[in-house]
Formats: structure tokens, sequence, C-alpha cells
């Protein structure tokens, strides 16, 4: 895969990471950007969620 189609994949993959970390805390998208403004762990676990969807898609 070309690197633009990498980088699409992840902010795909961060996007899906965004929205199941909004839902399984019960968070609006204004509550959770409020979050990540001021929370470097959820920045981080929402992170690195995408991380993990992105590689298992390239497996």
């Amino acid at each position: 895969m070309s690197c633009l189609q990498n980088e699409i994949l992840l902010e795909q993959c961060y996007e899906d990471a965004y929205e199941q970390f909004r839902i399984s805390n019960k968070l609006t998208e204004a509550q959770l950007d409020e979050l990540l403004s001021f929370s470097k762990g959820a920045a981080d676990a929402i992170e690195k969620s995408a991380r993990l969807m992105f590689e298992n898609m390239c497996q």
C-alpha cells in the first residue's frame, strides 16, 4: 500500500477508535473533545486502539 493509503486507513481507524471510546464511556462529542483537551490518558487510549486496528488491517 502507498503512504497515502496508509494515512487514510490510519485516519479511519482513529475516527473509529474515537467513536468507540465515546460510546463506551457514554460521552457526547463535545464532552469527549473537552476530555481530550486536558486528558493525555484518554488521548493515548484512543491512539493505542487506532494503532491496533490499523496493524490488524495490515496483516
